[in-house]
């Protein structure tokens, strides 16, 4: 039998929330919204702490990049799949740099940016 989850509830203005149904999306959209943590078990503060850091690492080593360096949010392309194609393709962009041994990711596009002879090397 699986544990309830535990629910946390932070106070703070970022927005997370979870909705069950229609009204429970209304109900959230009025009330101020708060980030909430949910957990299959009890954890130890440690545990939770390493959690959320973790969460935090994938938020500026990957979204915040995408944001910044790739200029994802201010993207005009929102219809069919391919925002999320091209988004896709700037993930494994990333990783090849990173394969590379690249921590800049401006840095190693403008590296790259006009010489498709390193461009194929990365590849290879």
């Amino acid at each position: 039998m699986t544990p309830s989850p535990v629910l946390i509830r932070l106070g703070g203005a970022s927005s997370a929330s979870l909705k069950s149904n229609a009204a429970d999306a209304k109900a959230s959209a009025l009330a101020k919204r708060r980030p909430i943590i949910l957990a299959r078990r009890r954890q130890q503060a440690s545990d939770f702490n390493r959690g959320i850091r973790g969460h935090w690492h994938i938020e500026n080593t990957l979204h915040w990049t995408k944001d910044v360096v790739f200029k994802e949010d201010a993207s005009k392309i929102r219809s069919g799949n391919a925002p999320e194609n091209l988004s896709l393709i700037k993930t494994w962009v990333m990783a090849v740099f990173r394969r590379k041994g690249h921590t800049s990711m401006a840095k190693a596009i403008r590296l790259v940016a006009n010489d498709l002879q390193l461009m194929i090397q990365y590849l290879e």
